[in-house]
């Protein structure tokens, strides 16, 4: 909860970058003021851009961690990788959105039931835990993991709402995703 004396206006991304600009309400509690970070920005900025040129698909990486939507996990997946593997993230991903859209599948059937199976539909939201997991999917982990908890608590309505939250965080980091493999592939996107 925010208050007049909180900075929490734009909380820090999990990998330390600052937003461009951040309020805060402690030097006059009634007045919001705007500090510039350009300088600590340029410099993150710097590391970015000569990491893009070394390597894009480890800026591409980053630049997800950043917005929150991926964690250390698919960089140590990239490091995993062998030079000889051209299609790595490309199996890998093609596995993870076949994964979920028959989980998805799966969850959805079982909640067209007059009476809901919630054991099984908590037992494939850990799996969508799992998978999301495994490639470093954080905002689609979390989300799965609301899925649970509505399936633990029995709720209908709230199976379907984490579901929707689910798909919407699949649908949010798929783009970044899908940019790894086109890097992979050597094309642009």
């Amino acid at each position: 909860m925010l208050t007049e004396s909180s900075n929490d206006w734009f909380p820090v991304p999990a990998s330390g970058v600052i937003p461009l600009v951040y309020i805060s309400t402690l030097a006059m509690p009634k007045y919001a003021i705007l500090i510039d970070l350009s300088a600590y920005i340029n410099t993150n900025l710097n590391s970015v851009f000569m990491a893009s040129s070394s390597n894009p698909i480890l800026a591409q990486i980053q630049y997800a961690k950043d917005l929150g939507l991926a964690n250390e996990q698919l960089k140590d997946l990239y490091q995993l990788k062998e030079e000889n593997e051209h299609r790595y993230f490309e199996n890998i991903f093609a596995r993870f959105y076949n994964d979920t859209a028959n989980r998805f599948a799966t969850i959805e059937s079982l909640l067209n039931y007059n009476t809901v199976d919630f054991y099984n539909i908590a037992e494939q939201s850990i799996l969508l835990i799992g998978s999301a997991t495994n490639i470093g999917a954080v905002r689609v982990t979390n989300a799965s993991r609301r899925l649970r908890l509505a399936a633990d608590n029995c709720s209908r309505d709230g199976c379907v709402q984490a579901l929707d939250v689910v798909k919407r965080e699949l649908a949010a980091v798929r783009p970044h995703l899908d940019a790894i493999v086109q890097i992979e592939r050597g094309t642009s996107f």
